[in-house]
């Protein structure tokens, strides 16, 4: 799963990480834990980044079905007073199946293809207009 995002801070970034937890729907709570991203040492109080996680890698193994709450959360540098945290909005995601991946990407290549389809025959219908208009003789004067 691809999760992209942006992180700012006046003091700089230290640190940048990708937390997540089974969600809250199933009766026992869990401990979120972390991923590290990495800054590749930079030291900039801006960072934009995309992070291919491969829920295959977690452990235990999340079960198709499962849903999992995440979101990512960033430290500055500030010296004074300890590290300022920022987190972002949590955000579900469902585990599926292979199967129904495909079948999920399939239905919206399909939907795309019809209206694309129907963008086609609009733009047919228009030219049809356009060239009658143009072929039509103008009345006598």
């Amino acid at each position: 799963m691809l999760v992209a995002f942006d992180a700012k801070d006046d003091f700089g970034l230290a640190r940048l990480r990708l937390m997540y937890q089974a969600a809250a729907s199933t009766n026992a709570p869990s401990e979120p834990a972390a991923i590290e991203l990495d800054l590749d040492g930079a030291t900039t109080n801006a960072v934009r980044r995309r992070f291919e996680w491969k829920l295959s890698d977690i452990r235990p193994a999340v079960q198709e079905g499962a849903f999992l709450e995440f979101w990512v959360e960033a430290m500055d540098r500030r010296e004074q007073g300890g590290p300022g945290v920022g987190r972002s909005e949590r955000y579900l995601a469902r585990v599926v199946s292979e199967a129904e991946k495909r079948s999920d990407l399939l239905t919206r290549a399909g939907d795309a293809i019809g209206r694309l389809g129907d963008v086609a025959q609009g733009q047919e219908r228009l030219n049809d207009s356009l060239g009658r208009i143009i072929l039509e003789k103008a009345p006598p004067r």
